[in-house]
């Protein structure tokens, strides 16, 4: 039970009109009209923060014209927009700070710790995982997908034989995928749902022949903590969790085991008020949720869930403003791969989708995730390379500097 009005702060890079345009949208003035003053002041960075007191509203809103500061109302309550360079930004942040106190002061430090180290230039790059620690500091991870299911989306039913499965989880680690994730029921709009008797009778011969053989982290897709715990005792690495959470009991299995999560953003309708702060809030609470069940943050993964619960519009609003979710504090995993929305822009089948996936997956290595999750591993590894090659600014220097 919260005690206080929920907190949130995170941090958004607005390199576009139209992105300043649709920040200032989600926040309500007083007198329940949209903000309409200042987007062009919303240039570089933007800090933005929601469920601040009434006498905290009054702290930004006397801060003057610079930066911008824009205050009004969010899902969360009153809300502010503050703009300009990190330093600045930061600066606010430490002074925002010296003037609380309390249970106050204790929630704003718990929130903004984040944000003021992605203003820093600081990203979140290593997972723990068991007794392996994965690096994500010189470059993107990519996670390669395997379905032992007879109706995914994309490939059902291609690897329902165990040994199938097995020879294509090989294959894609030999095409560079850093994690394998396995999935024994569909995730898809419209599929149907199996229980965890039907899901475990697809899994438990491939994690057998797989675990012993693979030299890369195994992930399994499920939201069902009995196949997670039964994972976990076959030697899996990861539970990737679409429900973010959703079974009690999920949260202290994987403590318990010492795994890697991946709490992903999943909703029942599409529907939302502030998308990209109903996402972020969702995420911050699940992960509190982790930590209060025994798993420390270094072991988790944050997912926006692009397609769950969200429409062509919503995939795109987060692929856009992703750095939002990355400011949050852990490293964040994208599932762009022959997504719907690809479909909907290019008009192609599944199979067709390798140029879309392509491109979302380079968009998101850009804008600071730290896996992508794909089906065409080979291509995405070369794709998520040259943008870590752009990204670092020493890749190729010659020692005389040429």
């Amino acid at each position: 039970m919260i005690s206080m009005p929920p907190v949130l702060a995170r941090v958004e890079v607005v390199d576009r009109f139209d992105t300043a345009e649709s920040l200032l949208a989600e926040i309500q003035d007083d007198s329940g009209g949209h903000a309409a003053a200042g987007a062009r002041a919303l240039g570089g960075f933007v800090l933005r923060l929601d469920g601040l007191a009434p006498e905290e509203v009054r702290w930004f809103a006397g801060l003057g014209p610079h930066p911008a500061v824009i205050t009004g109302y969010g899902p969360l309550g009153p809300a502010c927009l503050a703009g300009g360079p990190p330093s600045l930004l930061t600066e606010i942040c430490q002074g925002f700070l010296q003037n609380l106190s309390g249970e106050r002061l204790a929630a704003w430090q718990d929130v903004l710790g984040p944000p003021m180290e992605f203003l820093a230039g600081k990203r979140p790059r290593y997972w723990q995982i068991r007794d392996r620690v994965l690096s994500m500091q010189n470059r993107t991870l990519v996670m390669g997908i395997l379905n032992v299911t007879p109706d995914s989306f994309s490939d059902g039913g291609r690897y329902l034989d165990p040994a199938a499965a097995v020879d294509h989880a090989l294959e894609l680690a030999a095409a560079g995928a850093d994690i394998i994730d396995v999935g024994a029921e569909s995730t898809r709009p419209g599929a149907v749902p199996v229980d965890a008797g039907e899901e475990w009778r697809r899994l438990e011969p491939v994690l057998e022949r797989l675990v012993p053989k693979l030299g890369v982290p195994i992930s399994v897709d499920t939201y069902k903590a009995e196949i997670a715990r039964r994972a976990l005792e076959l030697g899996v690495q990861i539970i990737n969790d679409v429900s973010g959470l959703g079974d009690p009991a999920m949260a202290s299995t994987v403590a318990n085991a010492g795994a890697g999560l991946v709490i992903m953003h999943n909703a029942e309708k599409a529907q939302y008020q502030d998308l990209v702060t109903e996402v972020a809030w969702f995420l911050r609470n699940r992960l509190a949720a982790a930590r209060r069940a025994g798993i420390p943050d270094e072991f988790v993964v944050c997912d926006p869930g692009l397609g769950f619960g969200k429409n062509a519009r919503h995939n795109f609003v987060l692929m856009k403003r992703l750095p939002a979710i990355v400011s949050l504090g852990r490293p964040v995993l994208v599932g762009p791969s022959r997504k719907r929305m690809i479909g909907q822009v290019l008009g192609t089948g599944p199979q067709e989708r390798l140029e879309g996936t392509m491109a979302l997956a380079a968009l998101s290595a850009w804008m600071g995730a730290g896996i992508v999750r794909v089906h065409d591993v080979a291509a995405i590894v070369r794709v998520t390379r040259m943008i870590d090659a752009v990204q670092d600014p020493t890749w190729g220097v010659a020692p005389d500097g040429g």
